[in-house]
């Protein structure tokens, strides 16, 4: 899947006509980003017999990014972030007891690069959609029953979102992107299981336009 979605960026670059009335082509990004997380796993670690579940929490960190404009149209984004959740361990002994621990902070490095079409070049809200590619980075977590470790992942991501114009090079940028993306993840005397991540990332930040 990930060799269409770089196709169909390419042929969307090579295919784009030179910029005309667009009057910034080049824009920074930076600001706060949401992440809500989703996903819940069972291991089980046989040297202790005990089996145990991870959960995520929501996140908060910063995103940092570039926009190019290829015509009066379509741009291409780059963005990558840091953003910091909470997880939780519940652990089931042998003896059927239950007992839940905050495994503390979780750290995740969600990048996306995205085909965005725009539908306005002017005007004080200028709405978008977009769709491309998003990889992700999960740090492992240590537990009391041993370290969980998660693959790193990659996958589809669509985007939607509005410039609200505040100066002549200065915009207010709020943005969503929701990737349906999973990977895998192990923990230490455990046989590795499917995560399903599938990620919502709110931004909320400024654009400086060049």
């Amino acid at each position: 899947m990930n060799r269409f979605i770089l196709g169909g960026v390419l042929v969307a670059l090579l295919s784009a006509t030179p910029v005309a009335a667009q009057p910034h082509r080049f824009s920074l990004l930076g600001g706060g980003q949401w992440v809500q997380r989703t996903g819940m796993n069972e291991f089980r670690n046989d040297v202790i017999g005990t089996q145990f579940d991870v959960t995520f929490d929501g996140g908060a960190g910063v995103g940092l990014g570039f926009n190019y404009f290829l015509n009066d149209h379509l741009s291409i984004e780059a963005k990558t972030s840091l953003v910091e959740s909470t997880s939780s361990l519940r652990i089931r002994t042998s003896s059927d007891s239950i007992a839940v621990l905050r495994l503390g902070r979780t750290r995740t490095y969600p990048s996306t690069f995205v085909l965005q079409y725009h539908f306005a070049t002017k005007g004080d809200l200028r709405p978008y959609i977009g769709a491309g590619g998003a990889y992700t980075f999960v740090r492992g977590v240590d537990t009391a029953v041993g370290k969980i470790e998660f693959e790193q992942s990659s996958g589809l991501v669509v985007n939607a979102g509005v410039d609200v114009e505040l100066t002549d090079q200065w915009d207010l940028n709020l943005d969503a992107k929701y990737t349906p993306l999973e990977t895998a993840a192990k923990a230490v005397d455990s046989n590795a299981a499917d995560l399903k991540i599938k990620p919502v990332i709110l931004f909320a930040g400024l654009r400086y336009k060049f």
